[in-house]
């Protein structure tokens, strides 16, 4: 799929969600280049993210291969 692809694909999945929530956080990660720091992201946000890198740090993920394969099962 290129990118022209990937970019309408995305659009329909936004426009079809109604978690404002969801379309908030989306918002956020949107709207900051990647450089900048997250101490503005809200609380919970920057909670996930550092977890997550803990987690990668320590190897502690599954692949692609073995979700697919359990939502799959």
């Amino acid at each position: 799929m290129n990118i022209l692809e990937e970019k309408i694909e995305l659009a329909k999945k936004v426009l079809e969600l109604n978690d404002i929530n969801l379309l908030e956080q989306i918002k956020v990660l949107l709207s900051h280049d990647e450089r900048e720091n997250v101490s503005d992201l809200p609380v919970h946000i920057k909670g996930g993210i550092y977890e997550s890198l803990k987690q990668a740090e320590n190897a502690e993920f599954l692949s692609y291969e073995s979700v697919l394969e359990a939502v799959e099962a």
